[in-house]
């Protein structure tokens, strides 16, 4: 069966792109310093706690009728991926549960054309180091306390929505929110931002939630507890699951 990508809102099978899986499986580095120590073998590591980019590459081939078809699709499929800029959504066939966020980083020339019926080269893309779970975009409403688990080695880091005032417990993490009893709060412990909804708009509210310990939260590998304090009446967690 021919895989494919897609990117934002561009299906590569569309434009009678195909991929082969090669570049589809590799994981990112973990980034260390390295520093040397006087009278000391071999240097000092420095965990930095996170992972760099890296570069996604696709070998790919275009079905054609001709070298006409084949000219025709690329180029449509080449402006279509150039039109989209910065992040957006990467998802292939190979890996079907899950996505990345890259971005196009351009270029894209034929390796090699075999007879009139195929034309082969590499999609290349820039990509945040996570492969996100399509898991992990459902949210999880809790109206009393109860758990949520993590099924990878990953810390999480959610987008909740919080409707009430008082206090709240993610995990190892608790907050209080103020504010009025009927609002609805969003945060964002990625971005580590907090706002409310007026008329459609965002609204920024970051001084109404106080963070202790000033952290963010975050979902542990396992069970995490979900606490609801008196006054908060809903708590919303799309949790974003993440691996390598």
């Amino acid at each position: 069966m021919r895989k494919t990508l897609t990117f934002g809102s561009v299906n590569s099978g569309a434009y009678g792109v195909y991929i082969s899986g090669s570049g589809a499986f590799d994981a990112p580095a973990r980034v260390y310093q390295m520093l040397d120590v006087a009278g000391r073998n071999g240097q000092l590591s420095i965990d930095s706690g996170r992972y760099e980019n890296l570069e996604v590459k696709y070998s790919a081939g275009v079905m054609g009728a001709s070298r006409s078809d084949f000219a025709s699709k690329i180029r449509a499929f080449r402006s279509a991926l150039g039109a989209l800029t910065g992040y957006q959504r990467l998802t292939d066939d190979y890996n079907p549960d899950e996505f990345r966020l890259g971005i196009y980083t351009g270029g894209l020339s034929v390796a090699s054309m075999t007879g009139l019926r195929l034309a082969t080269f590499d999609i290349t893309f820039n990509c945040k180091p996570q492969r996100f779970l399509l898991s992990g975009e459902t949210p999880v409403t809790f109206v009393a306390s109860g758990s949520i688990t993590n099924p990878t080695e990953f810390d999480a880091k959610p987008m909740l929505q919080i409707t009430g005032t008082g206090i709240v417990g993610i995990g190892d993490y608790s907050m209080t929110i103020r504010g009025t009893s009927d609002q609805v709060i969003y945060i964002d412990c990625d971005i580590m931002e907090a706002w409310t909804m007026s008329g459609g708009a965002k609204v920024n509210a970051n001084d109404l939630v106080q963070y202790a310990g000033n952290k963010f939260p975050s979902l542990a590998a396992g069970e995490n507890g979900i606490s609801l304090g008196t006054g908060i009446t809903s708590v919303v967690v799309t949790p974003r699951w993440w691996r390598l």
